[in-house]
């Protein structure tokens, strides 16, 4: 036997039966009569569901449900289970929850130069870009000065009117100088309170267009 403790006659089955899983006797396998079918386990006939328009089957397959509408923008879920916002908003119109707004991609993000949870700005001045755009220029031509910087209040750029931050302390732009003769080091510097902050670009003059 399978526990190896006693010496047993093979069990034979006399068709139509058939030995079940355990080994441990003989079965007539179930028959289902139409429109009956075997259900998934083997263990009973059961009558496919059949759905009435505009119901359809769920996903297990045991009930009969009204397919979800929803208006846009919402859509169904995965499981279409609900209607959901698939920019991350909510309510009917799928509005971003404030201080979040719409971004560039369609989806509720922080306002620019802000994040977190609270969508809140550093707490000191960062510049995070300031670069000359292009780096090379020629003689007697102005450089332009690509900054963005957040968590400020105001920034100045050598030779530049002073900036002043957003609401949320952003700054993004680009800042065109006076024509240079020479190659040039511009400094960015923001301040926010007690707290400055400062970075430099160098504008070069291009050496094929440099008038001797």
């Amino acid at each position: 036997n399978p526990a190896g403790t006693a010496c047993v006659t093979p069990l034979t089955c006399t068709a139509p039966q058939v030995l079940n899983g355990a080994g441990t006797a003989c079965v007539t396998p179930l028959t289902c009569t139409a429109p009956q079918v075997l259900n998934g386990a083997g263990t009973a006939c059961v009558t496919p569901l059949t759905c009435t328009a505009p119901q359809v089957m769920n996903l297990a397959g045991t009930a009969c449900i009204t397919p979800l509408t929803c208006t846009l923008p919402q859509r169904p879920n995965s499981n279409g289970t609900q209607c959901i916002c698939p920019n991350g908003g909510s309510g009917a119109s799928c509005a971003c929850t404030s201080p979040q707004v719409v971004g560039t991609n369609g989806f509720c993000q922080c306002p620019a130069g802000t994040s977190g949870s609270d969508c809140l700005p550093p707490s000191s001045p960062q510049i995070v870009t300031f670069r000359a755009t292009p780096n090379t220029v020629n003689k007697n031509n102005p450089c332009k000065l690509q900054l963005t910087a957040e968590g400020a209040g105001t920034c100045t750029i050598t030779g530049l009117s002073p900036i002043t931050a957003d609401a949320n302390g952003y700054i993004s732009d680009v800042y065109t100088t006076s024509p240079i003769t020479e190659t040039t080091r511009f400094t960015a510097t923001c301040t926010k309170g007690t707290e400055t902050v400062s970075k430099n670009a160098t504008c070069s003059l291009n050496p094929s267009r440099t008038e001797r």
